[in-house]
């Protein structure tokens, strides 16, 4: 079974970070500023969002995708303990067929 995907960035652009953040609203809970938690209901893998989000990314921007297992998702520690702690459902509006969502624009020169 897939587990949740971990996505952090640096985009430099501010309209293309927008973008990234949009893309990535509805189906992740936000953690820290560049850095988002998509729950494993969402059914996204690591692969599926960097493809998604490549094409938000200019020339110097990084963006990475983690996918632990399950186990190892249920591993993970967050401080502070009593602080915040990722969503089990995504944040947003669920879709029924995440095969049909598409992660913002490309960019154009």
């Amino acid at each position: 079974m897939k587990g949740p995907v971990i996505v952090v960035y640096d985009i430099a652009d501010d309209h293309q970070r927008a973008l990234a953040r949009a893309a990535l609203r509805p189906f992740a809970d936000r953690f820290q500023q560049s850095g988002w938690y998509i729950p494993f209901v969402a059914g996204f893998t690591a692969a599926r969002v960097t493809a998604g989000l490549s094409g938000l990314a200019l020339p110097g921007d990084r963006i990475a995708a983690y996918q632990p297992c399950r186990g190892c998702a249920s591993d993970m520690r967050w401080l502070p303990s009593s602080g915040w702690r990722p969503a089990d459902v995504p944040g947003g509006f669920f879709m029924d067929s995440p095969q049909d969502i598409r992660f913002g624009t490309s960019h154009t020169m």
